[in-house]
């Protein structure tokens, strides 16, 4: 489906100040019983496609993406800057001196108080980038990323905490002539404090992130990946003290589909797969499973009350002690229409029952899928969707919608 990004034009940022629940910044702030709107905060622009890491209890870390310069062009440039946003609705400049030059599909991370960002496409769209950088969260410095062994240059690699070093696998990238070498079959470990990176071997296993390709998820020291088959998902996670992919079962597996929510449950040590469509242009599911890393066994997902058949769905688990443990699916591209959602779901992971998502008068409006992101905070009971573009906001600016799940 295309999809028409209606965007404003591009501000200068990195000097916004903090902006609170009643700073009105860009905007007004709303505070809803589920939902409480962050406004565009001081000098933002737009942003898509970026990459949302949660750090601590309490904070999450937006960086890169794209934007336009030029709304009326239909083109969008990288994005250098970021913010740190609060689950009180805080937020705060992430400093740019020394950072990443522009670049898109960097893999991205978040280990301790360090953020990573490597490789990538240059702003052109022409050539492959190798360097890297990590940011202290703490002192907010920028430094460069050890060389020594790193791998080659790539764009949209699989990228999550592998034990304590990070992990980057496949991409897509090409040459020193800038001919394109397909999907890589490979990867490595990045180790932070020695600076070293370690090349992985093993099984040609092809992966890469973005729309309609592989939905990855951090599953406690694992990274799972979901990639397409001709029947079946197929579902691997890294085994980091083995330094190796496992490949799951597929017996029970939900049928094969693309743009499905790929969710962690750390209550029952699970992964929940959920919606999604066989091909781009066939119709979506609303159906889905849940597989045990123990057992290797998979488990159908009720579909009574479930929300509708949709592609490009938000999904994120949350828990607190008097609700347990739920995955919350927002928005997504249903079957049959040409503009996106603001529906979903709450699915209780206890009893396999599905409720309708909570809106108020402070939820956020459709967003395009892939565009924005849905990261849960550390406390386990809120959750950040940030950025995007909407059908029902033309030159929408970026901002943010945090989600509170209720007892």
């Amino acid at each position: 489906m295309t999809r028409l990004w209606l965007l404003a034009a591009l501000a200068v940022l990195g000097c916004g100040g903090k902006v609170g629940p009643d700073s009105g910044s860009g905007g007004s702030a709303c505070t809803g019983p589920h939902w409480t709107r962050i406004p565009p905060p001081a000098g933002a622009g737009d942003r898509g496609a970026h990459s949302a890491e949660a750090w601590g209890s309490d904070q999450i870390a937006i960086w890169g993406g794209r934007g336009d310069s030029d709304p009326h062009a239909g083109a969008s440039s990288p994005l250098v800057s970021g913010w740190h946003v609060r689950s009180n609705a805080e937020v705060l400049p992430i400093p740019t001196a020394g950072a990443p030059s522009p670049r898109s599909g960097a893999a991205f991370g978040v280990l301790g108080d360090r953020l990573f960002s490597w490789g990538g496409m240059d702003p052109g769209g022409t050539g492959y980038l190798t360097d890297g950088f990590q940011l202290d969260l703490s002192t907010g410095i920028w430094s460069p990323m050890s060389t020594q062994g790193q791998l080659a240059p790539r764009h949209s690699p699989v990228t999550g905490r592998a034990g304590n070093s990070l992990l980057l696998w496949g991409g897509y990238g090409g040459d020193a002539l800038k001919t394109p070498s397909g999907v890589f079959p490979d990867g490595a470990l990045y180790d932070p404090e020695a600076g070293v990176w370690t090349k992985l071997g093993g099984e040609p296993l092809e992966l890469r992130v973005g729309p309609y390709q592989s939905a990855v998820a951090q599953a406690g020291d694992h990274v799972a990946g979901l990639a397409n088959s001709d029947s079946s998902v197929q579902l691997h996670y890294f085994l980091p003290g083995e330094q190796r992919w496992v490949a799951a079962s597929t017996a029970g597996a939900p049928s094969s589909r693309s743009g499905a929510v790929l969710v962690y449950l750390a209550a029952t040590g699970e992964l929940f797969v959920w919606s999604g469509s066989s091909d781009g242009d066939e119709p979506a599911s609303n159906d889905g499973a849940r597989y045990s890393l123990s057992a290797d066994s998979w488990q159908p997902v009720s579909t009574a009350g479930a929300p509708s058949a949709r592609s490009l769905a938000y999904g994120v688990a949350l828990t607190t002690p008097e609700a347990g443990t739920k995955v919350v699916v927002w928005g997504g591209e249903p079957t049959g229409q040409l503009e996106p959602t603001n529906t979903g779901g709450i699915y209780d992971v206890a009893t396999d029952t599905w409720a309708p998502l909570p809106l108020d008068e402070c939820s956020p409006p459709p967003l395009y899928g892939a565009a924005a992101s849905f990261t849960a905070f550390g406390n386990g009971r809120q959750a950040l969707l940030w950025g995007g573009s909407s059908p029902d906001e033309p030159g929408m600016r970026e901002q943010g919608w945090v989600f509170t799940l209720g007892p």
